[in-house]
């Protein structure tokens, strides 16, 4: 992705998604239509059907990867733009590229530096989750 291409896109799920895909490895299983965790089995392993808290009777995937987020029965991408322990993440996945974060004040503004090889590059944005998903994409794209 270019600087402007990443630069326009908002904090949301739209960005989340191509973190998710483009930093974090996350891929599109034809079972699941979305994409999950690239080490995500194609299709889920089921329970037997029981009844649930509220009476229902249903099944649950019973292979549900650890510290994925779910929804419903299916992993929910994690809001990486805009929860910072999900855009923390991110960086702990990608320490390679030497992120800096770092709040100014003067500007009210979050900048996050990356290196790949001997080349840096900084961004800027109004929230810390939201640079550090910016820097990881240009980081990803150099």
């Amino acid at each position: 992705m270019t600087l402007e291409e990443v630069l326009d896109v908002s904090a949301g799920r739209e960005l989340d998604a191509l973190v998710a895909e483009k930093v974090m490895g996350w891929v599109y299983r034809e079972y699941w239509g979305q994409l999950v965790p690239s080490e995500h089995l194609d299709a889920p392993m089921w329970s037997e059907w029981a009844q649930d808290k509220s009476g229902d009777v249903c099944r649950h995937p019973i292979n549900r990867m650890p510290n994925i987020p779910y929804r419903g029965d299916k992993p929910w991408i994690p809001e990486y733009s805009t929860d910072i322990s999900a855009a923390w993440e991110v960086v702990e996945k990608n320490k390679e590229y030497w992120f800096f974060l770092m709040y100014s004040a003067d500007m009210k503004q979050w900048w996050c530096e990356y290196r790949v090889n001997k080349q840096k590059g900084r961004v800027t944005a109004d929230t810390a989750p939201l640079a550090i998903c910016r820097a990881a994409l240009l980081a990803m794209s150099e």
